[in-house]
């Protein structure tokens, strides 16, 4: 009989009720290990250094140009690399040709000075550059102290920074590689 009670009583479902209000948020957790420190990254190269010189207005056979940072102790230890920027762009290392008919560079660097020959690749006579085809000249300058860790790591005797570049893969002719390697 129990059971047919139960059986006959049912009815429609009632109203949900309101929700209850929020619980209090619960304590930070204690902090963790500290993670590993990174490996250090490789430093900057202050010991390098690029002049830069606008020579679209220059013309002639020697472009004259004052570099005061050229010091007698400058040029006797340090490396000295320069560069034409023609009017294509392009950067071509001094000595040789330039990217022009023709055309050779050389340079004499002096006290104070930095004195940029062009002459002609055949017959070896002055060559007259005419104003707006040498767009710059630039030069790198490689104190002889930034070498110091590199030639000591390499096993062969390289002693000057020429040998280390050529030993580290960089291509002394191309500008935009001796500059990526000095951070330039």
């Amino acid at each position: 009989m129990l059971a047919l009670v139960f059986a006959s009583c049912s009815g429609d479902d009632g109203t949900d009720g309101l929700d209850g209000a929020d619980g209090v948020d619960g304590v930070d957790g204690a902090q963790g290990i500290p993670g590993l420190n990174g490996t250090n990254g490789t430093d900057g190269n202050a010991n390098a250094q690029v002049l830069f010189y606008d020579t679209t207005t220059l013309a002639g056979a020697v472009f004259s140009i004052d570099v005061p940072e050229f010091t007698e102790q400058l040029l006797m230890q340090s490396t000295i690399l320069v560069y034409t920027q023609i009017y294509t762009g392009e950067y071509f290392q001094v000595p040789g040709a330039i990217g022009l008919a023709e055309i050779t560079s050389g340079a004499v660097l002096d006290i104070e000075k930095a004195n940029i020959y062009f002459y002609s690749n055949v017959n070896g006579n002055p060559i007259e550059i005419t104003d707006g085809d040498i767009l710059a000249i630039k030069i790198v300058i490689i104190d002889s102290s930034s070498f110091i860790n590199r030639v000591a790591s390499k096993s062969a005797t390289a002693k000057d920074v020429l040998s280390v570049l050529k030993a580290d893969g960089v291509d002394v002719n191309d500008y935009e590689a001796v500059a990526a390697y000095f951070n330039l």
